[in-house]
């Protein structure tokens, strides 16, 4: 399931995916919002949710020759960009649901008011409520809506398309709520979702912290 769908989609190199994406679009065809949502936003979540700078290198180094050919693909770019560079310069401007990539600029400047807000806007079925998601959920855990929180990221992992469109989102989702139930004392609960991270995340070659929080808090287990 969740395991062999982050096995062939990252494993085999977020490269492959983001240069195929880029062969996909027509010369000089217009970027419809459906195309944003659909081919672009796999890849860039995965960039964008790790923080990872050496595959928003990669990201880019196969997407920032279509952006001069498609005009609507040069805000992702400029996003990617900014996650590389580890900069939040141009925050602070405002964002609406009639921009595809709204939720992400907003997440990615810390914004969170203003995400949840942009995010009541947005279609509540679909890819674009799949899409957003995790967004939401981490706005509220975030700004303490911890209850709020919790079941959004519930729901988030256990639906199978948000699994199979965004495992990124599952698998990070397992991680939060590991943190959530330590936070309210269900220790049992917390180990559980720890485990089911630890038997993931370690097989993808980006480097996160929650690697070491997660085997600490099993580590009793193992003495």
């Amino acid at each position: 399931g969740l395991a062999l769908a982050l096995d062939g989609w990252l494993r085999s190199g977020i490269r492959k995916g983001v240069a195929a994406l880029s062969l996909q679009v027509p010369a000089r065809a217009a970027l419809t919002r459906e195309v944003v949502h659909r081919e672009i936003k796999p890849t860039l979540h995965t960039v964008l949710l790790t923080e990872s700078t050496d595959l928003a290198a990669i990201w880019l180094e196969s997407m920032q020759t279509k952006s001069s050919e498609h005009a609507d693909f040069s805000e992702a770019v400029e996003l990617i960009q900014a996650v590389r560079n580890r900069s939040r310069q141009g925050c602070g401007t405002n964002s609406d649901h009639k921009d595809p990539l709204a939720l992400e600029k907003l997440y990615w400047c810390r914004d969170y008011e203003s995400l949840l807000a942009v995010a009541k806007q947005i279609d509540e079925r679909g890819y674009a409520q799949r899409a957003a998601r995790f967004f939401v959920a981490e706005a509220n855990l975030k700004l303490g809506h911890l209850e709020a929180a919790r079941q959004q990221f519930e729901r988030l992992e256990k639906d199978p398309l948000v699994r199979a469109e965004f495992p990124v989102s599952a698998i990070l989702a397992l991680e939060r709520l590991a943190r959530l139930s330590e936070k309210s004392g269900d220790t049992e609960s917390a180990k559980s979702y720890w485990r089911r991270f630890l038997e993931i995340w370690p097989g993808l070659d980006i480097p996160l912290t929650e690697h070491l929080t997660a085997r600490e808090a099993l580590a009793d287990e193992h003495r």
